[in-house]
């Protein structure tokens, strides 16, 4: 055995004690547990017996052991994907259906009651050293007012007096 075997199947025996201790702890999902525990003692089979993958792909009639162990990785990985991307759909349709029906409970009751009601972000102001309100914050990406000095005839906005000095 190649001391990379030895390391491998080391991790992978303590892969395997951590889930059968978190078993034992927690309990939790034991069919899930049990797949992991499973693909850890193939890939234990798989690493200190790689012979026996050569065989089961001459077997099957796929010529490399390599090039079994490939194609299970990519049909899994796709399995996988086409999994995690309908749960990631299943769950935008949840939140969207909720948060409907969350619009619709306050419009329902009149709107939002509570004391932050008069903030509106757009309409937030800042408040100087002093203690007194100052210019409404605008967010980004909000449009603005056109200041005076850009509703000129140019179209576009001038500069101010200071640099205009041409």
């Amino acid at each position: 055995m190649t001391y990379f075997q030895v390391l491998c199947l080391v991790f992978l025996g303590l892969l395997l004690l951590a889930e059968l201790a978190g078993w034992l702890r927690a309990g939790g999902n034991w069919k899930l547990r049990l797949l992991r525990c499973g693909a850890w003692v193939l890939t234990a089979v798989a690493i200190a017996r790689p012979e026996w993958i050569g065989m089961a792909a001459a077997a099957i009639g796929i010529g490399r052991g390599a090039d079994l162990v490939l194609y299970l990785f990519v049909l899994a990985f796709l399995v996988v994907s086409f999994y995690f991307y309908a749960k990631y759909l299943r769950l935008q349709r949840q939140i969207t259906e909720l948060v409907r029906q969350q619009a619709i409970r306050e419009a329902q009751r009149g709107g939002d009651r509570s004391p932050h009601a008069e903030h509106h972000p757009t309409t937030m102001t800042h408040r100087t050293a002093t203690g007194t309100a100052a210019e409404p914050l605008i967010p980004v990406g909000l449009p603005r007012e056109p200041s005076p000095q850009s509703r000129g005839g140019s179209g576009r906005p001038s500069m101010p007096s200071c640099v205009n000095s041409q």
